[in-house]
């Protein structure tokens, strides 16, 4: 069971998801976005709460300490 929580802990998708639900989108909207609509929500609450993404590596930039 520790192999599978590890497993569904690290899964980006699910992660995504569930920082939406966080964010207060509803449980099943934020599970039926379709993977490009979930990554922009994803970017624009993240750029939001003051992130910044680039585009060219598809990461999150690393914030200063």
């Amino acid at each position: 069971m520790t192999r599978l929580a590890e497993l569904l802990a690290r899964d980006g998708d699910l992660s995504d998801r569930l920082y939406l639900v966080n964010k207060g989108i509803p449980f099943d909207v934020a599970f039926s976005l379709d993977d490009e609509m979930r990554m922009a929500w994803v970017v624009i609450f993240g750029t939001h709460d003051g992130g910044e993404f680039d585009w060219t590596t598809m990461s999150w930039k690393k914030r200063d300490a």
